[in-house]
Formats: structure tokens, C-alpha cells, sequence
């Protein structure tokens, strides 16, 4: 016989009882439940990634606030004088600069003006300009010798350099111009006169047609520096002598240690430097500032290479070492055997360098190219192998290898 459920195991029976409809459901709820999951996920990850960031932002504002004030607490030290004036100038126009980085702009300028625009133009860093620099100076007075201005230049220049650097060599040229006179109306004056002038031959200052340069130039570290110059016309070698023993006596007030006096070989300046030894030539003098010094002098070597190249060329010119013959006929039997060649001994063995033009003479390249080693061995090869026209050459090739030594030394 049958008996009925009970009423509660029917209730329980209809509660855990679920129809394909409502498993899909359930399946459903769960996948966008994990969904949800998964966004609350990257949220957090986001926001974790923005707490970071804003911690590394506020070390980094400590940081450099910090670095600021001890920059701050230096500023009497010369970098960070100019780092703080660059924090002052950032996006600022018309800038008024300080003294101090002005005077080191116009030594930097003055030392490399392509290297101080290119810093200018990159907006790497903030620089005075061109105009700036050329107010704080002032115009040139055009005033000849060693004027005021220069003098302030070398006291600032020699700031920079250490007591090895402060030695140095005084070089002195001439150059021609044009004999004129013309008025400068920014200095209020005429210019054109010689200041310096024979005279013995005009009473009054007649038009110069030369200028006497004075340069210093570094022995151990680079720098060239104008240091006065003078309008001449038909200068004799006492006054030469006199300006260069007052140049030298001016810049060694400022503190530069002139140890070697050099000029080219031209026979005016041989007369001023004998002069200078007191009747004969020598290698070196009692310093004229110190007796205890030596002021040493020296012939440009790139003068000197020039002049011989001249004398070794010039056809008329018939050098001897004892009997053997010094020509440089065997080098323009070796230019024309390689003319017209697509393979050639020396390659830049060319006629401006064989047979140059007075003014293609100027060039010290060319001149040091005629007795460079390439064209010794090109004249070794020719005689050994018993070329025509390469005969008794030894004292040619000797003489070429003792010039290339002296002035590579």
C-alpha cells in the first residue's frame, strides 16, 4: 500500500529542483560576476600604478627642491652662480644678465664664436646675445699698441689658465694694405696714418701700407690672442725692436711668461732679432723683463719651410752637398712619367705643388707636400730601379729627408 510523502520532504524536493532554464542562468550570473572581478582587478592596478607615480613625483619635487637649495646656499661658487641665473632666465625675454656671466661669454666668444652661436641656437642653455656682448664692451677707440680694452682682456683670460699655461710665445708680422684714409664717425676719428715710420725719410705721418701685428699663442695649451698692433710705412728695425721689447715687458705685467720670441725670416725681422742678441744671432737672449730668463728665438718654420721649397725649385739656384748635385729636376721627371696615369706613385704630387704660381707659393701645405716621405720613396724606387732620368739623386733624397724630419720635429 502507498503512503504520501511527507509535507516537508515535498518542500525540500521542490527547492533543490531546478529546470535547464535556471542552470543557464546561474552559468550566466557567474561569468559576469567574474567579469566584474576582473575590471575591479585592473582599476586597482591602475590606481596602484597613479599612487606610485605620484610618490615618484613628490621625491622627485623634494629632490629637486633640495638641489635647489644647496645650489642656492653655493651661489658664490661659479657654477652655481650660473646655474641659478639659468633657473631666472628659463622663459623669460630680455633678460638682464649679470656681470659675471657676461665676462665669461665674451671670453667663450672670443676663444670660439661658431661653438657659442651653435650653444646659442641648440636652446640647450640661455646665452646673452651678440648685441649684448658687444654693449657691455663698448665700441672700439680703433687705438693702436697695447690699448686699455686688450689689457683687460689678458687679465681675464689669464684667470683661466695654470702656471703652465701661462707660458707662452709672442709671434709678430707684417701684412700689406691699401694705402687710404677714411673717417670713422663711430670713434670721431680719421685713421689711415702711419704710427710707426721711417723718419728720416717724411717729417710728418705719411699713409701706411703695412700692419705690424703682435700674438700670443700657448706653448702647452691652445689659445691665440691679438695683443696690438701698429699702422707702419718704411719701419726700420730699432723701432720694430723697441715695440717688440714693450709688448713683451706689457704682457708680462699681466702675468703670461713669454719664454720664445718668432717671426718669419724675411731679412728686415733677421735685423730686428740680431739687434735683440746685440750684433749677432743666437738661439737666446737674457729675457728683457729678467736677466735671470732666457727669451729663446725662432724662424716660422712654416716660413722657413716655404723659402726652401722656393730656393730648391728655382732652376737658377745650384745646390751641392760636396760633389753630389741637390735638384728638384727629379721631381718633375717623376710628375710628368705620372701624368696622364690612372695609377700614379704619389697621388698628390700636382703642378701647383711642382711648378706653383707666386701666389700658389703661400700655401705651407704644398710646400711641406714636396718633401713629404711619399716622395722620397717614390725617388728611392726610381733610382733603385735604374730609371732614366732618376740618376745621381742620393744627395737629393738626403736633403729632401733631412728638411720632412726638422720640421715634423
Amino acid at each position: 500500500m502507498d503512503t504520501e510523502p511527507s509535507r516537508t520532504q515535498r518542500t525540500v524536493d521542490s527547492q533543490t529542483m531546478l529546470t535547464g532554464n535556471g542552470i543557464l542562468k546561474l552559468k550566466q550570473q557567474i561569468k559576469e560576476l567574474h567579469r566584474t572581478i576582473r575590471n575591479q582587478k585592473e582599476k586597482i592596478k591602475k590606481l596602484e600604478r597613479k599612487v606610485d607615480a605620484s610618490h615618484e613625483q613628490v621625491n622627485g619635487e623634494s629632490s629637486r627642491s633640495h638641489k635647489l637649495r644647496v645650489i642656492e646656499s653655493e651661489s658664490d661658487t661659479t657654477k652655481a652662480a650660473f646655474l641659478l641665473e639659468q633657473i631666472d632666465a628659463f622663459g623669460r625675454e630680455n633678460y638682464r644678465w649679470s656681470e659675471f656671466t657676461i665676462r665669461k661669454c665674451i671670453i667663450w666668444k672670443a676663444k670660439s664664436p661658431r661653438a657659442y652661436e651653435m650653444a646659442r641656437q641648440s636652446n640647450l642653455i640661455s646665452l646673452p646675445s651678440y648685441s649684448t656682448l658687444q654693449r657691455y664692451i663698448g665700441p672700439s677707440s680703433l687705438k693702436e699698441g697695447f690699448s686699455p680694452l686688450i689689457k683687460k682682456r689678458l687679465e681675464e683670460e689669464i684667470k683661466l689658465l695654470t702656471p703652465e699655461e701661462k707660458l707662452c710665445t709672442i709671434m709678430f708680422d707684417e701684412m700689406s694694405i691699401k694705402p687710404q684714409c677714411k673717417f670713422v664717425k663711430q670713434v670721431g676719428r680719421v685713421i689711415g696714418r702711419a704710427s710707426l715710420w721711417n723718419r728720416n725719410k717724411f717729417e710728418s705721418a705719411p699713409l701706411a701700407n703695412k700692419l705690424l701685428c703682435f700674438v700670443l699663442t700657448g706653448l702647452t695649451f691652445h689659445y691665440r690672442i691679438p695683443v696690438a698692433y701698429f699702422l707702419t710705412k718704411d719701419l726700420d728695425s730699432e723701432a720694430q725692436l723697441e715695440m717688440l721689447e714693450s709688448i713683451i715687458r706689457s704682457c708680462e705685467d699681466v702675468g703670461f711668461k713669454i719664454v720664445r720670441a718668432v717671426c718669419d725670416c724675411i731679412s728686415f725681422n733677421v735685423k730686428t732679432f740680431v739687434g735683440l742678441c746685440g750684433g749677432e744671432l743666437k738661439c737666446h737672449v737674457p729675457h728683457p723683463c729678467d736677466p735671470n730668463r732666457k727669451l729663446f728665438i725662432s724662424f716660422d718654420p712654416c716660413h722657413v719651410v716655404k723659402n726652401l721649397r722656393n730656393q730648391f725649385i728655382n732652376r737658377k739656384k745650384k745646390w751641392r752637398n760636396q760633389t753630389k748635385p741637390i735638384s728638384a729636376d727629379s721631381i718633375r721627371e717623376l710628375y710628368k712619367l705620372q701624368t696622364n696615369k690612372t695609377v700614379k706613385p704619389v697621388r698628390f704630387l700636382s703642378r701647383k705643388v711642382v711648378n706653383p704660381t707666386p701666389f700658389e707659393k703661400m700655401n705651407v701645405s704644398r710646400a711641406v707636400r714636396l718633401f713629404s716621405s711619399e716622395v722620397t720613396a717614390a725617388l728611392i724606387f726610381q733610382r733603385d730601379t735604374e730609371w732614366p732620368g732618376f740618376e745621381n739623386i742620393d744627395a737629393t733624397i738626403e736633403f729632401m729627408t733631412f728638411v720632412r724630419k726638422w720640421f715634423e720635429v
